[in-house]
């Protein structure tokens, strides 16, 4: 239960990770194109992140409903939340490629 408390919280991990790679990014001074290059990265994550996080908890719940119901299930409850965790997974790699083009 502990497992399916703590997968939608990873979406908040994901994005302190590219918020930190956003920080090494911003310059003093730079291009308005630069900066709205990686406002445009940022939002791209941030809905992804967001919308993957709130599936995921709706998802992770049912999965504890379903094995206080049926504890024999927790292999399949488990892995429910994990798929949606792919997603959130994807849109981190995005946002990282898409600042790597940004230089």
């Amino acid at each position: 239960m502990l497992l399916l408390q703590a997968l939608p919280a990873t979406q908040s991990i994901y994005g302190l990770l590219i918020a930190f790679i956003i920080m090494t990014k911003i310059t003093p001074g730079m291009a308005f194109e630069r900066g709205l290059g990686i406002l445009c990265a940022a939002v791209v994550v941030m809905v992804t992140q967001l919308i993957s996080g709130i599936w995921q908890g709706k998802v992770a719940a049912a999965s504890m409903q379903l094995i206080a119901r049926k504890p024999k299930q927790t292999g399949q409850a488990i892995i429910l939340p994990a798929m949606v965790e792919t997603f959130a997974v994807f849109g981190l790699l995005v946002g990282i490629l898409l600042l790597n083009l940004i230089v």
